[in-house]
């Protein structure tokens, strides 16, 4: 019970967080020219910028269990903001779906001392 509530109060959080989200920052190259990953000028959490007609972002914890799913584009481009307040510390998958790629990074949030940051792994 305990973790279907954590469960549900993160995609809860993550999905209304979303639109209070600042302007990207930075952009991290991906391995696909359609997707590319930036970071939130407050350092909250990540950006992904898609170029492509339909796309979805998926987050996974670490046993693959699906945590976050947001259908991005309907148009192009298209920008949109994801807070990592909420996820617990550890490792997790993000994965970018387009009609012509699947771009996948390994994310791990950790706590920096003042507050949590996370790190793409490259």
């Amino acid at each position: 019970m305990k973790k279907i509530i954590t469960i549900a109060s993160l995609v809860f959080g993550i999905g209304t967080s979303v639109f209070a989200a600042t302007p990207v920052k930075a952009v991290l190259a991906s391995a696909d020219q359609t997707v590319s990953f930036g970071t939130l000028s407050d350092r909250l959490g990540f950006a992904v910028k898609v170029d492509a007609e339909k796309s979805v972002v998926i987050i996974y914890d670490n046993d693959h269990n699906v945590i976050f799913k947001d259908n991005l584009s309907k148009g192009l481009p298209t920008e949109k903001g994801y807070v990592i307040n909420r996820l617990d510390y550890g490792d997790y998958t993000v994965e970018v779906k387009t009609e012509t790629a699947d771009v996948v990074k390994q994310m791990h949030v950790y706590n920096d001392g003042s507050h949590k940051d996370y790190f793409f792994i490259q």
